[in-house]
């Protein structure tokens, strides 16, 4: 019977050490931990003027909420996370679109931004942008306009490769 004993006292303490290596809340899931990757990411392309409002000082504009709501596509393949904001509210005349995005650690900070604002209107455009020699692990994507959030959310890229979240 001791024989079994210690075989069955050896299986567990191999279970255990197996088990602890391959926990999730050991192992770093930051952008440049296990695959030593240096994420960078640009703005692709913008498509807008979607629908013209017209833009007063209380922020009236009269449009159907649910058909301006603001979303995050996603969708992840290889070291490539490639996003699309959906229904970014910003000037009718806004001359060029750009955007700096910003890494830190698990977060992605995006803020666009209007060269110039052209018009007393406001639209509603797409915007994709590619996030290059990014790891899998869950990352807070925040996308800002100056210093207003106007979406946020977290993605685990270990789980979901494409998604969509709507504000």
């Amino acid at each position: 019977m001791k024989i079994k004993r210690d075989g069955i006292y050896f299986l567990i303490f191999m279970g255990l050490v197996l088990f602890l290596f391959n926990v999730p809340g050991c192992k770093t899931n930051s952008i440049n931990s296990t695959e030593n990757l240096n994420p960078d990411g640009s703005l692709l392309n913008y498509m807008g003027c979607k629908g013209e409002t017209a833009s007063t000082f209380q922020g009236q504009d009269g449009v159907n909420q649910g058909e301006t709501q603001e979303c995050i596509i996603f969708e992840y393949a290889g070291n490539t996370l490639n996003l699309k904001h959906v229904n970014a509210y910003l000037n009718c005349c806004p001359g060029e679109i750009t955007a700096d995005i910003l890494f830190q650690g698990q977060s992605i900070v995006i803020t666009e931004k209007e060269a110039e604002l052209g018009c007393f209107c406001t639209c509603y455009y797409d915007i994709d942008y590619q996030i290059n020699n990014i790891g899998r692990g869950a990352y807070t994507i925040s996308i800002q306009h100056g210093n207003e959030v106007r979406i946020q959310c977290t993605i685990d890229l270990s789980s979901n490769s494409q998604g969509e979240i709507c504000d």
